[in-house]
């Protein structure tokens, strides 16, 4: 049995809001979905507004989360963390340019490591200076073209 402070310690209280879904909560706290479902015994991923969910407690991604205030954007958080864009939309799936005051966003997925493709680079000779395979090279990087100046996903 817990006492309250160990408790307190291994989890995060989240009050559920309108809109949200499970997928966007442990997107945002860096845990599975399946986590969130067995620590809540819930039978389905259907939540309600102002449900209490206990979120095992990630201490080491809270610096790797930014909250949304008024008049915040995509290129705004992308000034302010250095991350950027294609990266902010790829980690959070935001397409809309404009955010809601609030709004948990991930700046960075974990420990991912990156290559800026220079003039004459091709996936072989990445993948011989990056000590990376080819074929995770292409699954990384679908749809990333190597174009100078682009920055890949090497592992």
């Amino acid at each position: 049995m817990y006492c309250m402070k160990e408790f307190r310690e291994e989890y995060v209280e989240y009050l559920v809001k309108q809109g949200d879904t499970l997928y966007n909560i442990a997107k945002v706290y860096g845990v599975n979905v399946e986590e969130i479902m067995r620590l809540n015994s819930l039978g389905s991923t259907v939540i309600y507004p102002n449900q209490v969910l206990l979120i095992p407690n990630m201490k080491e991604n809270n610096s790797n989360i930014y909250e949304t205030v008024k008049n915040d954007t995509i290129n705004v958080i992308s000034d302010k963390s250095g991350k950027m864009i294609e990266e902010l939309k790829m980690y959070n799936d935001i397409y809309d340019l404009e955010l809601v005051p609030g709004q948990k966003i991930v700046l960075k997925e974990k420990d991912k490591k990156y290559y800026t493709v220079t003039n004459g680079d091709t996936v072989f000779t990445i993948a011989k200076k990056t000590n990376t395979s080819i074929d995770d090279l292409i699954k990384y990087n679908e749809g990333n073209w190597l174009v100078p100046g682009n920055r890949i996903v090497i592992g």
